[in-house]
């Protein structure tokens, strides 16, 4: 009876014996399905640290926009508590001007305070930042601007309104 395979050559054979007495465990497919499940999951690993590396630069720029509009957010709250804390400490005679007129002076802008009986009312611009041709079309807070409506009484404050207006 005649077997039906192909003779390997005797340099072929060598390779097969020298893989056979160097292996530590004989390979079965078991251990090659493991292998490649451990080459797969490398694999994805990878391509999930190259999408969350490779989007990390525009999250940062997000992060650091928001944070800059945080700022600018806190800056007028802090303007427009200064003014209430001065209303309410005498109502409103230091900021009273010339011509009668309720006005802040800020350092960047003159603040107009708008006054009828106890009710304070006043509208501080929230900047948009050094260079508003930059920032305007990111900018939460470009163009807009932080309103106060309050009830000044013998130095307490009743705050009405208190809302981010266009």
């Amino acid at each position: 009876m005649r077997h039906n395979y192909r003779r390997r050559g005797a340099s072929s054979e060598k390779v097969y014996r020298f893989i056979d007495n160097s292996l530590p465990v004989r390979p079965s497919i078991t251990l090659i399905v493991a292998a490649i499940a451990v080459m797969f999951i490398v694999f994805a690993m990878a391509c999930f640290s190259a999408a969350v590396f490779g989007s990390s630069s525009e999250k940062l720029a997000a992060a650091n926009e928001n944070a800059d509009d945080c700022t600018r957010y806190y800056a007028a709250e802090t303007t427009a508590t200064e003014i209430l804390a001065i209303l309410a400490a005498d109502d409103g005679v230091s900021l009273t001007d010339e011509n009668g007129e309720l006005k802040y002076d800020s350092g960047d802008d003159e603040i107009t305070i708008s006054h009828n009986g106890g009710v304070f009312s006043f509208s501080v611009a929230i900047e948009a930042g050094t260079d508003v041709a930059d920032t305007a079309d990111r900018s939460f807070y470009a163009g807009k601007s932080l309103h106060v409506v309050a009830r000044v009484t013998g130095g307490n404050i009743n705050v009405i309104e208190w809302y981010v207006e266009e």
